[in-house]
């Protein structure tokens, strides 16, 4: 890895409906980079993990197409591919037994990558945590616009990132809370990345201080 790294344990939760919690388990930022890993962390049995991701090339257009593994799991990317430009990605893995290691992810292209890697319970388990996505959307925008609920105790959960000169600073717009800490790194002005859950919200969105680059992401997860 090359340049700027900054990698962090976090567990904080936030707890939705009965049995539904997700815990922020690292985050972390690095610039100019090709690879990163994230904190030693403590993964429990029949858990959902996501790995949610704002990624910057730093030569564009070029597609993002990392690797990315570690606890044991099949981690598949799960938002649609193709963006050449600063965009999130968002990938999950269901683990059977618990693990204690690294998330790892390495890419061809040096980038800025700002990461939150979370773990779930109570979400509708099977065929390694596809069950429980119902739909996954992403936008070029503070807010993300998701379809109605297939079920209304199902959760939000969503990711923000922006670019801004001195901070874009921010937080999650209510019903939802944010989870854990925001990753940040400054490359000549800061990048900023905050993932946030609650109840069934169409617009899950976050209020920025400023902005100039803003990307979202959000899915609908179905609770068991």
């Amino acid at each position: 890895m090359i340049g700027l790294g900054l990698t962090l344990n976090a567990r904080r939760a936030w707890g939705g409906g009965p049995g539904f919690t997700v815990t922020q388990l690292a985050y972390g930022a690095v610039s100019g980079a090709t690879s990163f890993s994230t904190a030693s962390v403590n993964a429990g049995a029949s858990r959902l993990l996501v790995l949610d991701m704002l990624v910057s090339p730093d030569s564009m257009p070029v597609a993002f197409s990392p690797t990315v593994g570690g606890l044991g799991g099949t981690w598949v990317r799960q938002d649609p591919a193709g963006d050449l430009y600063a965009t999130t990605q968002r990938w999950r893995c269901e683990l059977g037994a618990g693990s204690t290691d690294t998330v790892d992810v390495s890419w061809a292209a040096s980038a800025t990558v700002l990461y939150s890697l979370m773990e779930i319970t109570g979400h509708a388990p099977g065929s390694n945590g596809a069950n429980a996505f119902v739909q996954t959307v992403k936008a070029q925008d503070n807010s993300v616009t998701l379809s109605a609920f297939t079920d209304p105790g199902n959760q939000t959960l969503a990711s923000w990132g922006a670019f801004y000169a001195p901070d874009p600073g921010g937080s999650v717009d209510a019903p939802l809370s944010a989870v854990g800490d925001a990753a940040t790194i400054d490359t000549g002005a800061v990048w900023t990345f905050i993932s946030g859950t609650g109840p069934e919200d169409l617009s899950a969105s976050i209020t920025w201080i400023g902005v100039f680059v803003e990307r979202a992401i959000a899915s609908e997860i179905a609770v068991a």
